[in-house]
């Protein structure tokens, strides 16, 4: 009797010791602005009113996920789609050059927080593939805008998924 409870107690604190803490993670959420206005021939189109919407479920979406950045483009699509979030949460939105992500992504992913990055159907996929994660995706839909990606990175290992919302 007196061996079995060694044995577990040894599996015990293996298992105490093994177990990776969550603050040693970066959690990274990827989002495609939410629906534009197609209807007009605009460098920088605004949402329409499902996007408004769209930026209100992901508000609700990641109000408890202890977000500590939030990153956008310049476009007011993006900055619209994150705003509810940056609001409720009382966070600053960051800026990043569109076609110049690498740079961000590099500091971003060695903070290990919770960060939401917003950006456009062709360059959200590198990212997540530069962060060395695979969500089993290879392009974004020109009207696709349901899919909130997450990357989580550890010391050992890099993970993706999708998450409808």
């Amino acid at each position: 009797m007196r061996l079995i409870q060694y044995r577990l107690i040894i599996l015990f604190v293996s298992a105490l010791f093994s177990c990776k803490n969550d603050k040693d993670k970066t959690t990274i959420f990827l989002v495609r602005h939410a629906e534009k206005d197609t209807t007009v021939d605009q460098y920088d189109p605004p949402l329409i009113k499902e996007g408004y919407e769209r930026a209100d479920k992901l508000r609700d979406e990641l109000t408890d996920k202890e977000i500590k950045y939030i990153f956008s483009t310049k476009f007011q699509r993006n900055k619209n789609t994150v705003g509810p979030l940056a609001n409720h949460i009382s966070k600053k939105i960051h800026i990043y050059e569109y076609h110049k992500w690498q740079t961000m992504l590099d500091s971003v992913k060695t903070i290990p927080e919770n960060h939401l990055i917003c950006g456009h159907s062709d360059n959200l996929l590198p990212m997540i593939e530069y962060l060395g994660a695979d969500v089993g995706k290879e392009k974004l839909g020109y009207l696709e805008y349901d899919n909130l990606f997450k990357v989580t990175i550890d010391e050992e290992t890099v993970n993706g998924e999708i998450i409808k919302y």
